[in-house]
């Protein structure tokens, strides 16, 4: 059905966004266990220098990972995805869109991830291109004060990319239960046809009619239960 093939879609594209997450985060961590070896004067210019290094290529790898792309989209520049969302020194040129899919008639989730919060900051949070650029030039700087700073800005940009990937993990699970509620009524569909057999076509009719009604109230509602519980989740 287009419901179900809406929602693989989005799990597949979900899923493709989280390893792109999973990679930011992992280039984010180093960089602070960076920063908290380095933020320590007994090390020399040079030393600095050469970590400095490191975190441009971190720099590399997090756009890299923020300019995922999945078929003809790119994930994370909202409805902008025909076009890579980051440029080469960070800025964001996608848009707050946030794409939504049917889950059942009349019922929408979130399929994708607003980048601008969660690798912009916007609302209060942390750029985290920003961060890893300061943090680079502190290095090169030699300014142990700015590293040691840099520290607590990459723990709050780890805490956003933690909260964007526990969105996308409770997102997949919505997802996938319309996958699996559509495949039940698929064989629902084919077992009532079955059972109805050589039986009066009107009435035959009827019955599958009634039948996917019920079948898609209970999609329906299981689809506002799983919408309440992730508003639950999120607050």
């Amino acid at each position: 059905t287009a419901i179900q093939n809406g929602a693989q879609r989005a799990i597949d594209e979900l899923n493709a966004a989280d390893s792109a997450l999973e990679g930011v985060k992992t280039s984010l961590a180093r960089a602070q266990v960076l920063a908290t070896q380095f933020g320590n004067d007994t090390y020399t210019a040079n030393d600095r220098a050469s970590a400095a290094e490191e975190i441009d290529g971190l720099f590399k790898q997090v756009l890299g990972d923020l300019n995922t792309r999945f078929g003809d989209r790119y994930l994370f520049g909202g409805f902008k995805d025909n076009r890579p969302p980051f440029d080469g020194l960070g800025n964001y040129w996608g848009d707050t869109g946030v794409r939504q899919v049917e889950v059942a008639s009349g019922v929408y989730d979130d399929a994708s991830v607003r980048a601008d919060i969660m690798a912009k900051g916007v609302d209060g949070g942390v750029d985290i291109l920003t961060a890893l650029r300061d943090l680079s030039a502190a290095l090169r700087a030699n300014d142990g004060d700015a590293i040691r700073a840099s520290i607590g800005t990459l723990d709050k940009g780890l805490n956003q990319v933690s909260a964007a990937r526990s969105r996308v993990g409770t997102a997949v699970n919505i997802f996938t239960s319309t996958v699996n509620a559509c495949s039940l009524q698929i064989i629902d569909k084919k077992k009532v046809i079955s059972e109805l057999g050589d039986a009066d076509t009107l009435e035959s009719s009827s019955k599958l009619s009634l039948a996917q009604y019920a079948l898609n109230a209970t999609l329906t509602s299981a689809a506002k239960i799983l919408e309440f519980s992730l508003v639950k989740l999120l607050k």
